[in-house]
């Protein structure tokens, strides 16, 4: 088996511990109990739900705040950075045009190299669980 599969492989068998977890743990409670945890979940769902509703709302207004005064803004335990847009150049023109400009390749940086791994349109078919993207700084020799 090649690295990149076991790796997958480890990525599956964790993203699959809770649910064998919540199946060791419901095959040693009685009905009552189940039914029990099923009101609790359920209970503490919608209040997570409506938590997640009210913490959208409020974190909207923050940044549009943020963006109409330009400034940043912070509280005693969070903070809303300002950023200004991210300006970006055609690279392929830019290359072009630093022919007839070498000059213009002292403004040039290039970031170090970076491999990302995703799920292949196969493991999202036999898998559920979500596309897991990991960056990974390439070391250096």
């Amino acid at each position: 088996m090649e690295k990149i599969d076991q790796l997958f492989q480890l990525i599956e068998d964790k993203n699959n511990l809770k649910e064998q977890q919540k199946q060791a743990i419901a095959s040693i409670l009685s009905p009552e109990q189940k039914k029990k945890i099923e009101e609790i979940s359920l209970a503490f769902f919608h209040r997570e739900q409506s938590l997640e509703i009210e913490m959208n709302f409020l974190e909207e207004q923050v940044k549009n705040e943020v963006l109409q005064k330009k400034e940043s803004t912070s509280g005693v335990f969070l903070q809303a950075i300002f950023n200004r847009g991210r300006v970006s150049w055609d690279s392929k023109k830019l290359d072009d045009f630093s022919v007839l400009h070498p000059e213009i390749l002292n403004f040039r940086k290039a970031g170090k190299p970076f491999v990302s791994i995703r799920k292949t349109n196969a493991s999202c078919a036999t898998s559920a669980t979500s596309t897991t993207d990991v960056a990974l700084i390439a070391q250096e020799d």
